[in-house]
């Protein structure tokens, strides 16, 4: 299910990175939530369910796996908010910084993230659009219908299934499971930072 690397925006941005370090920001707008999903016993709880999802874009976009973590939370009695900030460190030295709160607006986009490399910085928003600045000017704006790449995904899928095309790579997948731990990991230990 991670259908985000296979959005038309992350595969343009993709394209145009080069293989040199990124610093990332990724924002969650996530709202409340008292489902099944949110419960640590019976969902995963929002790290194992829901962040690992982000985690994975990060990686596709820094074509690097993250190597440590370290996570901080706001305490959470009624299990009905979420609301965390992590800093990840990947193999190429890539740097990212995911928060993931329930406090905000709900007239605030859902999904936002910035990415900067090499003078140029990558602009997200709620996976409807994309904005490209270099040079203290924008080279690129563009509004999308929103896609966050779950038909992509499926066609994937049955590419693959026929032998035609690899899905995501296996190390993708277990690096993103490792650093959801370590998160958990990390929360628990009030913020140290955990190796993946």
């Amino acid at each position: 299910g991670y259908n985000r690397r296979f959005a038309p925006i992350s595969l343009k941005i993709r394209s145009l990175l080069s293989s040199n370090p990124l610093i990332m920001l990724c924002r969650i707008n996530a709202g409340t939530d008292t489902s099944w999903a949110n419960d640590e016993e019976i969902g995963g709880g929002k790290i194992i369910g829901e962040i690992c999802h982000f985690i994975d874009l990060l990686t596709y976009f820094c074509n690097s796996s993250p190597c440590s973590v370290s996570a901080k939370k706001i305490s959470n009695p009624d299990k009905k908010h979420t609301n965390v900030s992590i800093i990840m460190k990947f193999e190429n030295e890539s740097v990212a910084n995911i928060v993931y709160t329930s406090m905000g607006s709900n007239n605030l986009e859902k999904e936002y993230y910035e990415l900067h490399q090499d003078g140029i910085s990558y602009v997200i928003n709620d996976f409807k659009s994309c904005k490209i600045i270099k040079d203290n000017r924008v080279v690129s704006s563009k509004n999308f219908v929103q896609n966050k790449g779950q038909n992509e995904m499926m066609n994937s899928i049955f590419k693959n299934i026929s032998g035609k095309e690899n899905l995501i790579d296996i190390n993708d997948i277990i690096s993103t499971s490792k650093a959801s731990f370590a998160i958990e990991k990390s929360l628990r230990s009030k913020g140290d930072s955990i190796s993946v």
